[in-house]
């Protein structure tokens, strides 16, 4: 059974990764291209029956990735939010009888430490109760849980760096990835952000990069840098503190599909030392286009001396970030197949074996443009539910 919850009347409005909290509904911010992106809240056990919407500050450009393009939530089941007035907020939502609301629980100003009209473009929880934040302009900061000081360094010692996607935090620290180099952060004894190392990847013109993956009990790092000629390299790297060369940290880096044809956009999915990269090549956010098929597992050697490719399927096409089962031993790919006109795309959740890369499942879900997921994700819920963003709303 495939239901569908629209959220507004804009067809290109997209509900980013569904948050559960700890009451078990669901928050997304549904983003929009044009107007003001909504925080909504979902009831699952109701049909996904939408309990409570607000809006947020809008961004100033279309292109502003400040505003909610990611969003997280905190140990107390509050969607953290960064907005596009230099502020961070942890929304909450509150019950009177009966009826749902969103409210501002917390806020964090940015603007006495950010330079003007440069706006937190993603915001993670640590493991003790503060939160790391980054800006497009190369800003990482981050803001104490107890006392809501924020402190923040701007990446600029080796020129102009600029950070295009998300990134990612461990117990040990925050993985930034920006137009030069990764970086690895940690706090020093006043609280302020320092870099334990930096490890450049080549002298590349602004080059495309997805978000970095933790993974092997935040062990490794890995991450893919795109070409303009159509080639895409994956790169693995340990994540530890400790003081080594550039050869020694990198454990590999190697080309994926086909060249000239190949991009990974989306962060990969990763699970031990096992990773699953997808083809993204000529797919573009909100454009239902003829992208290159494209699955791929790469296996980290235990020595960590190298990599190895296990399978590769070269009959999938998704946008969307595979999510793996280890219950069942599956991949999970909401994948689509191409029709003419655009009204008869068609959209599966289909399941590919871990081991083999075999496909071993293919549903039908539905068809249409509106049943796009332009690069969002799909999660599964108690009792098997699937669910996911569409255009303008949520699919299960």
């Amino acid at each position: 059974l495939t239901t569908t919850t629209a959220v507004h009347d804009e067809e290109t409005r997209a509900c980013t990764p569904l948050l559960r909290d700890n009451d078990g509904y669901l928050a997304s911010l549904c983003i929009s291209l044009f107007t003001q992106s909504e925080l909504v809240l979902f009831d699952p056990d109701d049909g996904f029956k939408i309990l409570a919407q607000t809006a947020i500050p809008e961004r100033a450009s279309l292109i502003d990735p400040a505003g909610g393009w990611y969003t997280r939530m905190d140990h107390l089941g509050r969607p953290i939010v960064p907005t596009a007035n230099q502020e961070i907020r942890a929304y909450k939502a509150v019950e009177t009888d009966g009826a749902y609301e969103w409210t501002i629980d917390e806020i964090w100003d940015l603007s006495m430490l950010l330079p003007e009209g440069i706006s937190a473009t993603d915001v993670i929880p640590d493991f003790d109760g503060g939160f790391w934040f980054i800006t497009g302009f190369a800003h990482v900061g981050h803001i104490d849980g107890a006392t809501g000081e924020a402190r923040a360094i701007w990446l600029h010692d080796h020129g102009d760096e600029l950070i295009g996607a998300a990134f990612t935090v461990g117990p040990e620290g925050a993985y930034v990835l920006t137009s030069k180099a990764m970086y690895m952060f940690t706090l020093d004894n006043c609280g302020n952000p320092m870099h334990r190392w930096r490890w450049e990847y080549g002298d590349l013109e602004n080059p495309d990069l997805s978000t970095p993956t933790l993974h092997d009990e935040g062990r490794l790092v890995t991450f893919s840098i795109n070409h303009g000629d159509g080639t895409a390299e994956l790169v693995v790297m340990q994540t530890s503190a400790d003081e080594m060369s550039d050869e020694e940290r990198q454990v590999c880096r190697m080309p994926l599909f086909t060249d000239g044809k190949s991009a990974i956009q989306n962060t990969v999915m990763a699970h031990g030392r096992s990773i699953v990269a997808q083809n993204n090549f000529g797919g573009a956010f909100f454009e239902v286009g003829p992208f290159e098929p494209g699955l791929a597992r790469v296996d980290v050697r235990e020595d960590l001396s190298g990599c190895d490719l296990v399978w590769q399927d070269d009959t999938i096409s998704s946008q969307v970030p595979p999510r793996l089962s280890t219950g069942d031993g599956h991949v999970w790919l909401y994948s689509y197949k191409r029709g003419e006109p655009e009204d008869v795309h068609a959209y599966y959740l289909t399941a590919l074996d871990f081991e083999t890369g075999e496909v071993v499942s293919e549903i039908f879900v539905a068809s249409g443009k509106r049943m796009d997921n332009p690069m969002l994700s799909v999660d599964f819920l108690p009792g098997g539910v699937m669910v996911g963003g569409v255009r303008n709303g949520i699919l299960s």
